[in-house]
């Protein structure tokens, strides 16, 4: 029986470290962007399962938010970070932007910061 675990254990091992000896391991990548550079990697991570840029998805079509929220950001981030609040205190654009969705809401995204936000709706409206 110690015969069969001598190979699998030296197969374990050998696997790990496969860097020569003082070559640096590059960082892992961070899981959420962070710059207002970031703006189309926070797109991709949170909202390309439900919209697109230039055509309705499940949700509307992200281009050109800002106009059909009277050019207000603060109010387009506080949907983002709490859409059903929003919805829930009758807030007419947002009840709007609800309608104009394909079913469900959307689902908060209280996490993201004003830095992230800002990405984001530059990239709403500039596509980069």
């Amino acid at each position: 029986m110690r015969l069969y675990l001598l190979p699998v254990c030296l197969l374990m091992f050998s696997s790990c470290g496969n860097e020569a000896p003082g070559e640096k391991v590059p960082d892992a990548p961070t899981a959420v962007p962070n710059s207002k550079d970031d703006g189309q990697a926070i797109f991709r991570q949170y909202c390309a399962s439900c919209h697109m840029l230039d055509n309705d998805a499940t949700g509307p079509k992200l281009r050109g938010v800002l106009a059909r929220w009277n050019d207000d950001p603060a109010k387009v981030k506080s949907f983002i970070r709490n859409a059903t609040g929003m919805i829930a205190s009758g807030d007419s654009l947002a009840l709007q932007a609800q309608q104009r969705g394909r079913g469900g809401t959307m689902p908060a995204f209280p996490d993201l910061s004003d830095q992230q936000l800002d990405g984001l709706l530059d990239y709403f409206q500039n596509g980069r």
